[in-house]
């Protein structure tokens, strides 16, 4: 499998979310981590599971500036050790955000299936029934 996901925040690839699952795949290797590049207009529920590894693989949500997004307090990271599921599930404000897929240590190649939605979450609270 090619590597074809962008090698940095500058080259990341550009993602446009939706509901409905969305799935990319691709390979990292040590010399080259992957970025994805996705914005939201509204506060919505993101949900992201990295499957289908054949090596250890690790996930990061990162915002704008490329820093670990933190969410009350903890960092959106999933390093599970070996071939299992890597997964983020929270809810994000509107903005630009990127996905830095890279390789466990002494993983030489790593190949993963990239699974993501997000929706948004407007509800308006102000309304009332008579």
């Amino acid at each position: 499998m090619p590597d074809t996901a962008g090698n940095s925040l500058a080259t990341a690839t550009p993602l446009k979310l939706l509901s409905t699952a969305q799935s990319y795949s691709d390979l990292v290797t040590p010399t080259a981590n992957d970025f994805y590049r996705f914005s939201l207009a509204n506060r919505s529920s993101f949900n992201l599971s990295l499957t289908g590894l054949d090596a250890d693989a690790n996930v990061a949500l990162l915002d704008s500036a490329g820093n670990l997004v933190s969410v009350n307090g903890a960092g959106q990271l999933s390093n599970n050790q070996g071939r299992f599921a890597e997964s983020i599930n929270t809810t994000l404000n509107a903005g630009v955000y990127y996905i830095q897929v890279a390789p466990g240590i002494n993983t030489p190649t790593a190949d993963y299936t990239l699974n993501l939605s997000a929706a948004d979450n407007l509800i308006d609270t102000d309304i009332i029934l008579a």
